[in-house]
């Protein structure tokens, strides 16, 4: 869908639809974009800081697009163990479904590392790149197998 037909959709309410159709690309976006991130923990840090002393049950990021904000909160709550419990919440199911795919393969990671094979490509076998490995270190597969 081009920019001008999303601004018209995304005019009609159909903003969760626009999203469905960039989804895949989202992450790509940001990663070209160099100062989002800081930008997400500032703004993080910043509402963790204004919440109320003692434990708060939970933080809500609504709009949590593929996860990055929502991860933004967690690493800055995990400063507080139990003190919140983050929930991401999106009209876009396209995102989620992205946000999912992430925490799957973050979760592939961990298991690679606790079974000494992380930084290897599941599809060749060969070592992953460090340089890969330090833009998405949750990659699964080497620069040449990469879908």
């Amino acid at each position: 869908m081009a920019t001008d037909q999303m601004a018209v959709s995304a005019a009609r309410g159909e903003v969760p639809e626009a999203f469905d159709e960039v989804a895949d690309r989202y992450d790509l976006m940001v990663a070209m974009n160099p100062g989002y991130h800081a930008h997400l923990r500032r703004s993080a840090r910043t509402l963790v800081a204004g919440l109320p002393a003692g434990p708060v049950s939970r933080v809500v990021d609504i709009g949590c697009g593929s996860g990055a904000s929502t991860r933004a909160l967690v690493d800055e709550l995990d400063d507080s163990p139990g003190r919140a419990e983050v929930l991401g919440v999106d009209g876009s199911t396209g995102m989620l479904e992205q946000a999912r795919r992430r925490l799957a393969d973050v979760e592939a990671a961990i298991r690679n590392v606790e079974g000494g094979i992380y930084g290897i490509c599941e599809t060749c076998g060969r070592p992953i790149a460090p340089e890969r490995l330090a833009a998405r270190p949750a990659a699964r597969t080497c620069i040449d197998c990469a879908p």
